[in-house]
């Protein structure tokens, strides 16, 4: 279960999308259950079967209220799949407070909150955020759930927050990535454009920490005038984010597949500037295609960038962030060996084909549990 999904892009979105593909492909049925459609409904997304519950209203697109008979619903397509399990991604539907106390089929959750997610809005919004959506809302669904998968080692000192860590129920398994798709090779992209690019990757929210790498940018065209700053993605602050930039700064939109691969191969580097994270994806794939990272000190990102595998620079620091890319710019024989050490990490420790067992692992666990409930 997620909130939402494609056409909606994200990276809790592409990591519910790996998942669901590498459980089919083990044989498993899958079904993803959204609560952010248009109608009540089925359909297929690149083979992946979904079932959309409608959404009345999104609230920063975090919070989804669905109509009042919504969890009936959807209650009633979980018995007639006969499910055995739920994995819950994300918990900001409405109708899953009332879903869970109607099932009786067991629930797994993973941990893609951000604690700090809506410092940037105001104080009034931040509190509500965290005292209601995480503090309530959340635990509640985390203290339903058979096992907590955390994504990243950061979310054991969320989940001890809010009083839910249990060495016993919270399992790392931290997400994935495609080695074998996201890795080094030739750019068509960097062809075409003919320069040296900086790239930044995601949805364009005020989260992301946009203005301050483009403040920033426009410090680094003044000294490295070829050298462009391409930003992929799309968002609500699309419109402001391109009045505030250069000629030197090129918006793509959304780009998916293997051209974003391709765009990834040919960057000199990749920057997140964000001012909240999680464990973001788009960081690990840049990794695992061999490309320099520069990010924020949030989330899970100082654990992924540890030991020179990239540079951390405070959040909003416009030159922090400009002398850091200034250093990498600089020195190749540093970008060379960042990029050899977070290849090396993905492929050993991030790959798919290791994390895909370890989720299969919880939920042999869970069955099991449950198995021996029932039979009681």
């Amino acid at each position: 279960m997620i909130s939402t999904f494609y056409p909606i892009v994200g990276g809790v979105t592409r990591y519910t999308h790996e998942l669901a593909k590498r459980l089919m492909e083990k044989g498993y049925e899958v079904w993803v259950v959204t609560g952010h459609g248009e109608i009540n409904g089925t359909r297929n997304y690149e083979q992946v079967p979904v079932f959309d519950v409608q959404c009345m209203k999104s609230i920063y697109e975090s919070v989804f209220i669905n109509p009042l008979d919504s969890h009936w619903i959807l209650l009633k397509f979980l018995k007639e799949k006969k499910f055995d399990l739920i994995h819950i991604q994300h918990f900001g539907f409405t109708m899953l407070l009332f879903l869970l106390k109607h099932v009786n089929i067991p629930v797994v959750s993973s941990t893609h909150l951000e604690p700090e997610r809506y410092l940037h809005v105001n104080r009034i919004v931040n509190t509500l955020w965290k005292n209601v959506a995480i503090n309530m809302w959340a635990k509640y669904i985390l203290e339903k759930s058979k096992y907590i998968i955390a994504v990243g080692e950061f979310y054991r000192k969320t989940l001890m927050e809010i009083g839910l860590y249990d060495p016993e129920k919270v399992i790392y398994v931290p997400n994935g990535v495609d080695s074998k798709k996201f890795s080094p090779g030739d750019s068509e992209f960097r062809s075409k454009l003919g320069t040296r690019y900086i790239l930044f990757v995601g949805r364009l929210d005020v989260v992301k920490g946009l203005k301050y790498l483009i403040t920033a940018f426009k410090l680094v065209e003044s000294k490295f005038p070829k050298v462009k700053l391409v930003i992929v993605g799309d968002g609500p602050e699309k419109e402001r984010l391109k009045r505030m930039a250069s000629t030197n700064v090129i918006f793509t939109g959304k780009v998916l597949g293997d051209r974003l691969v391709d765009i990834l191969r040919g960057a000199e580097m990749f920057v997140l500037p964000s001012i909240a994270e999680g464990s973001p994806l788009a960081v690990l794939e840049a990794m695992s295609c061999g490309i320099p990272v520069i990010s924020t000190t949030v989330g899970e990102i100082p654990y992924i960038l540890s030991d020179g595998k990239g540079l951390l620079v405070k959040p909003c620091s416009v030159n922090e962030l400009a002398n850091a890319i200034f250093f990498l710019l600089e020195n190749e024989d540093i970008r060379k060996k960042m990029s050899i050490k977070s290849r090396e990490y993905i492929r050993n420790r991030r790959d798919w084909k290791n994390i895909i067992g370890r989720i299969e692992k919880v939920y042999h666990k869970v069955l099991e549990c449950h198995e021996d409930n029932f039979l009681r």
